[in-house]
């Protein structure tokens, strides 16, 4: 995973250069000028195999939308302040912030034509018969 991260992140910034860098910090910054944002929340006391759970429904989500032609973002950015956002849309203190999906419709910015490389499946997944 880390590879992936470090390959993206050269490949990003050879892509956009330096002001569209900065145009992708604020569009971070403004939650990508999202329409709906997802907060995903479990209570605290509850199995940490929730955590997995909620990694699949939110894969579900993300299906889901595109099959609906609607985007998502599932991005650290829109939980990156949990207090702020536990406080704006009222998440009860027994409930942990599992993280948010930005949904909306794809603008023309050149972000979204970005395509990055993608390590093969065979270097992560092994499969015995």
């Amino acid at each position: 995973m880390a590879e992936n991260s470090r390959v993206w992140n050269a490949e990003i910034s050879a892509y956009l250069g330096e002001a569209g860098l900065a145009n992708f910090s604020d569009l971070q910054r403004h939650l990508f000028n999202a329409p709906v944002i997802i907060y995903l929340t479990v209570e605290r006391d509850v199995s940490p195999w929730m955590i997995y759970d909620m990694g699949a429904f939110s894969q579900s989500i993300l299906l889901a939308a595109a099959n609906e032609q609607v985007d998502t973002i599932p991005a650290y950015e829109t939980a990156k302040y949990p207090d702020a956002v536990r406080k704006i849309v009222g998440i009860p203190e027994n409930e942990l912030l599992i993280g948010g999906i930005a949904m909306g419709y794809r603008s023309e910015g050149m972000i979204n034509a970005f395509h990055s490389q993608r390590s093969s499946v065979a270097s992560f997944l092994t499969i015995k018969h």
